[in-house]
């Protein structure tokens, strides 16, 4: 009778730990990249040499590279939170959003810049190195 009150226990144990899982790691992930999103943009709004864009490029790539495929695997297991978050993510999920607000424009800004210094070395491998890591995050 122990032995069954203990595997119950264990079970109710385990399934509380399911039912109760909060979404830390997800959290932890959104928001990192809501932040280095924010951070490119701003960057890319005051840009006065090309150091400035080689700096902003490239550690914007390196969050792409360390989590892009991450926050895409969150996208596709989760598309219902676009619409209807649960708590535990609702304001990493809005911090993503604004940041995505402000994501083409500074894309754009970015391939304009590097397209205005097509001779500068550092420029355009710095956009090669976001542009990669850009499309290889959704591979």
């Amino acid at each position: 009778m122990r032995k069954l009150i203990c595997v119950v226990g264990i079970l109710l144990l385990c399934a509380t730990a399911i039912l109760w899982a909060d979404y830390a790691e997800e959290n932890r992930i959104i928001t990192e990249m809501a932040e280095a999103m924010n951070l490119f943009a701003d960057r890319m709004e005051s840009l006065s040499a090309p150091e400035d864009f080689i700096e902003a490029a490239n550690d914007y790539s390196a969050t792409i590279e360390a989590i892009g495929k991450e926050m895409v695997a969150i996208m596709k297991a989760h598309p219902e939170w676009g619409e209807d978050p649960p708590a535990d993510v609702e304001k990493s999920i809005e911090a993503y959003m604004e940041a995505a607000g402000r994501y083409d424009p500074a894309m754009q800004t970015a391939t304009k810049y590097a397209n205005d210094h097509p001779d500068h070395d550092g420029c355009q491998k710095a956009m090669s190195r976001l542009a990669k890591a850009a499309y290889e995050m959704y591979q």
